[in-house]
């Protein structure tokens, strides 16, 4: 399925150059070695986006006469690093994944999803269907505002590089004018801004702010999902 998303995407070489470095490691004929270097260049390069030292470790193999099992590992760690951070979790968010976990998912858990917004919002279709609908009613930002400072509340990390990711959440969701805008009480507003000027900040900044978002969702947009199409229409379709 990962492969489908990556062809769909134009970016399917990247896997297709770790399985053919697996390939090139268990190869024994030094010819064979030789000749899966210098077409590298070809039929890989120009698709991955590869650092310089990368690239150097390679081109200095195409003139050995047995290359190394080894010359390809930096390449390899770029392109998984790139897969993990990039491709993957756009994969995790797109619309082929969720159709295959909406296949997967029974009439009967959705109907669980009544039992309160956190039964809905722990289940990836549930999660993805309820977006869906705040997008159509336009206050997502509650959502994606709970999901930066929840994942801020489990940082391990210093003061600085805490201030850092608190200040960047602020300026996108709580500063007055802010693009995605989410409303907050001036008191719960001001102090998280004192906290950010003051370098007063610990991994609980934002929980005031999260109590109160998630309360609004809780008492309102949760309740006219329920009886949303979104909603009815997934149910329909479920079995």
């Amino acid at each position: 399925l990962f492969r489908v998303f990556l062809h769909e995407n134009l970016a399917d070489e990247t896997l297709s150059f770790l399985e053919a470095v697996e390939q090139f490691k268990a190869m024994k004929d030094a010819k064979a070695k030789r000749k899966f270097v210098e077409s590298f260049f070809e039929d890989y390069q120009p698709y991955l986006n590869i650092g310089a030292k990368a690239l150097k470790k390679v081109k200095e193999a195409i003139q050995a006469s047995d290359p190394d099992s080894s010359i390809f590992d930096q390449a390899v760690k770029e392109v998984e690093q790139m897969l993990e951070n990039d491709q993957f979790p756009r994969f995790k968010r797109s619309n082929l994944y969720m159709h295959y976990l909406e296949q997967l998912t029974s009439h009967s858990i959705a109907l669980t999803w009544k039992n309160g917004i956190n039964q809905l919002l722990c289940h990836q279709v549930g999660k993805h269907y309820f977006r869906l609908f705040l997008q159509r009613i336009r206050c997502e930002e509650k959502l994606r505002f709970l999901e930066a400072a929840s994942e801020f509340s489990l940082m391990d990390a210093t003061t600085k590089a805490l201030v850092y990711r608190g200040t960047q959440i602020f300026k996108q969701f709580i500063l007055e004018g802010a693009d995605e805008e989410v409303f907050l009480p001036f008191e719960v507003r001001n102090l998280i801004q004192e906290k950010l000027m003051q370098g007063r900040v610990d991994a609980n900044l934002f929980e005031e702010a999260i109590r109160y978002v998630a309360t609004i969702l809780k008492n309102d947009a949760y309740i006219r999902f329920l009886q949303s199409d979104e909603y009815r229409d997934l149910l329909a379709r479920l079995k």
